[in-house]
């Protein structure tokens, strides 16, 4: 109990811990009463780890301190967090934010960002916010991103900020006020937070704005950018919507999806989070998909069914297959691909079967077209077609068999996957004129030996 003394104001010999404390490798607990955590000085090296905290009200730092990280779920009553004047590495603005000094970034943010042009695009992750106050971005800041349970009720945009639409998951979110020129925009990389999104309502107070509210939706135009729900988590789409946005429904946890007739077009990851709905319904106009519109759940039972009376998009054996050029534009986890098809389209199968046989029909994959993180085993070759670079592109033990007709480019192996496949995954059907497997490697009809990355 001797270091908990030096480590912490307040002593606790019963308290039920609630988070980990590491200093220069040496680790001890927080616990649930702890009040105020005071690092010692000629600490470098400092990990913060809470889950929750119910009680911790302050951190303070020492002048000798050149990294700290913070993993912090909820601590409701934390308000404070003051570095040493004399510290070159951080700084505590307001006793209410931490800011690297040398690389201009926010670190932690008690439900506050200071409003300085220096700190301009801030990860969600890095403010901690609180149901009883208000999250204000200032105008300073001119990117939100990365996602992330907001605990607080309403956010206000005061600025020209754009802002991923996952940045809007929360448990506590009710109201997103625009103020300024705010754009919603899924730039860059969207976090795979486990969170939900609920519903919002969209107060827009800056006159010139782009946007409306309307049935429980945030538009641009004709564009939906952000989607609500019913009570049921169902999502909801207004009968004017012609275009579903990029990660318009982020978060949704629902068990059936109906596109209605008018929506024309669905954009990358709309329905993304969607826990593994047991029903798609896509109605007569859709007509364009983006990558992974749909992303349910690996082992999800999915059926999706199209409207007879759409002449661009056709359904079978669980995909979704583009008429004139053959494309198929989404699979389910349990699809397949039906002969006749001709291309798969980027992310057509973010979440791929256990196996996959490429009919003979089959010309190319794009790029990504198969990407999912699990699920996939074996890949069924049987004729020549073009891979696109990364065509699989999610990691796994691959187990790759070339059938009696299969041809296959000397770069297969090396562009067509990712990740290394092995040599100990490649099998060869009897009778294939073309390859031959010897001591484990596999050679082309001239003895040359076919390169496949470890």
């Amino acid at each position: 109990m001797k270091a908990d003394k030096q480590l912490f104001e307040d002593e606790n010999d019963d308290s039920e811990p609630v988070g980990h404390l590491e200093l220069d490798g040496l680790g001890t607990y927080i616990f649930r009463e702890q009040k105020t955590i005071v690092i010692p000085e000629g600490t470098i090296d400092c990990l913060i780890d809470i889950e929750e905290s119910p009680n911790l009200e302050a951190i303070e730092l020492p002048a000798s301190l050149e990294k700290i990280r913070f993993s912090i779920d909820r601590a409701p009553r934390l308000k404070r967090i003051t570095v040493d004047p004399a510290n070159p590495n951080y700084q505590s603005v307001d006793g209410r934010a931490l800011v690297d000094k040398p690389a201009d970034s926010l670190i932690l943010g008690l439900g506050y960002i200071p409003e300085d042009p220096e700190l301009n695009r801030i990860n969600a992750s890095s403010i901690l916010t609180y149901e009883d106050e208000d999250l204000v971005i200032p105008k300073t800041v001119h990117q939100m991103y990365g996602g992330k349970n907001l605990n607080c009720r309403r956010v206000i945009l005061v600025g020209r900020t754009y802002i991923h639409p996952s940045f809007f998951i929360g448990d506590k979110l009710e109201e997103v006020v625009i103020k300024g020129g705010a754009t919603i925009f899924p730039f860059g990389y969207a976090s795979n937070t486990k969170g939900i999104r609920h519903r919002l309502t969209f107060t827009i107070l800056e006159p010139n704005s782009s946007y409306r509210y309307e049935d429980g939706a945030l538009f641009a135009g004709d564009k939906l950018l952000l989607g609500s729900f019913d009570d049921k988590g169902c999502p909801i789409i207004p009968s004017p919507t012609k275009i579903i946005g990029d990660y318009a429904f982020y978060g949704v946890k629902a068990k059936g999806i109906n596109i209605n007739d008018g929506v024309k077009q669905i954009g990358d990851f709309a329905f993304c989070l969607s826990s593994g709905p047991s029903f798609i319904w896509v109605g007569k106009d859709l007509k364009r998909l983006g990558v992974a519109s749909f992303l349910p759940e690996w082992d999800s039972q999915l059926k999706i069914r199209v409207s007879m009376y759409n002449p661009y998009i056709y359904q079978r054996h669980n995909c979704l297959i583009e008429k004139k050029t053959a494309t198929l534009l989404f699979g389910g986890p349990n699809g397949q691909i039906a002969e006749g098809v001709k291309r798969l389209a980027k992310g057509a199968f973010p979440c791929a079967p256990h196996d996959i046989y490429l009919p003979k029909t089959l010309k190319s994959l794009a790029r990504k077209a198969i990407f999912a993180q699990r699920g996939i085993h074996r890949v069924y070759f049987n004729h020549h077609l073009r891979l696109g670079q990364g065509a699989f592109w999610g990691p796994g033990a691959y187990r790759v068999y070339l059938g009696k007709e299969a041809l296959i480019s000397t770069s297969f192996f090396k562009e067509g996957f990712k990740y290394p496949v092995g040599k100990d995954n490649v099998f060869l059907s009897v009778g294939n004129p073309n390859y031959a497997i010897k001591d484990g490697q596999l050679f082309d009809k001239d003895g040359n030996p076919i390169d496949i990355p470890e």
